[in-house]
């Protein structure tokens, strides 16, 4: 009961703000943005509060990093891996494969399943039979997230042009869709860097500390050093990542901004970095 005065109250006060008759709203519907506010004030990262949800160049970048990111990280992996075998390091190697192999294959399978549940849900659009065969072909290669991001971007260049036909529904779906895809790579994305990239920096850093003064054993620390600054890295940004789709995916959340995205992504960075020395 308290909760619905709060928003009661609030409806009616934005009502009166824009001079609307307050007894014509629903209190359900949420509040009323003013309509006195700039581009500026409203623009809120990755869609706009104007009416019409809208892609915007930072949501582009920010997809386009976190296919970077995870690329970039899991390449490192399987280079440590190498240089393990060739050092005659086989213990790690053999725990370094396993480690990305392992959380590869899981996430695959959970992409798999996230896949089949999309084919009933009807603000997806029907997959074709090239689009299936792509999906295989990634998931075989382990790169699941990698082609939700892809789909992610090709949604929202499709809203975009929707938007500039003027076909609102064609746009409007376009953009679910884009939500619905952001959604699923975000879950993913952490879901695998969990798995995956924390035991590496775990791992890592135990065969730096545990080698770093051995004269027995040549081992050059540079790799695994920037492997664990890149699952850092990784890490945080996965958790920024789901934190901002869940954001833009929940109605009634206000967007983060682009200096509240660099905040929580430097929070959590420092916090797994001391969990990390600790």
């Amino acid at each position: 009961r308290t909760e619905f005065d709060r928003m009661e109250n609030t409806n009616n006060n934005y009502s009166r703000r824009d001079g609307e008759d307050s007894s014509e709203r629903n209190p359900l519907d949420g509040p009323v943005l003013p309509r006195n506010l700039t581009e500026q004030e409203i623009e809120l990262g990755t869609m706009r509060l104007d009416g019409i949800p809208q892609v915007t160049k930072f949501g582009f970048l920010f997809t386009i990093y976190s296919m970077v990111m995870y690329i970039s990280d899991t390449g490192l992996d399987i280079f440590v891996a190498s240089n393990f075998y060739g050092l005659g390091h086989y213990t790690y190697f053999g725990l370094t494969v396993v480690f990305v192999l392992g959380p590869a294959v899981v996430t695959t399978a959970f992409s798999i399943i996230l896949y089949v549940i999309d084919s009933h849900n009807p603000h997806i659009p029907v997959t074709t039979k090239g689009q299936k065969i792509l999906r295989w072909v990634f998931s075989v290669l382990q790169l699941g997230p990698v082609l939700r991001d892809v789909n992610v971007l090709s949604y929202g260049i499709r809203s975009i042009l929707a938007l500039r036909k003027g076909d609102l529904p064609a746009q409007r779906g376009y953009f679910k869709a884009m939500q619905l895809e952001e959604s699923d790579a975000a879950f993913l994305r952490l879901f695998e860097r969990f798995l995956e990239a924390a035991p590496q920096v775990t791992l890592q850093v135990f065969v730096i500390i545990h080698h770093i003064h051995d004269p027995d054993v040549d081992f050059d620390g540079t790799v695994p050093r920037i492997s664990i600054l890149t699952s850092l890295v990784s890490l945080a940004w996965s958790l920024t990542s789901f934190n901002n789709t869940a954001r833009t995916t929940t109605p009634g959340k206000m967007n983060l901004t682009y200096w509240g995205k660099i905040y929580q992504f430097l929070w959590n960075f420092c916090m797994i970095f001391s969990r990390v020395c600790a």
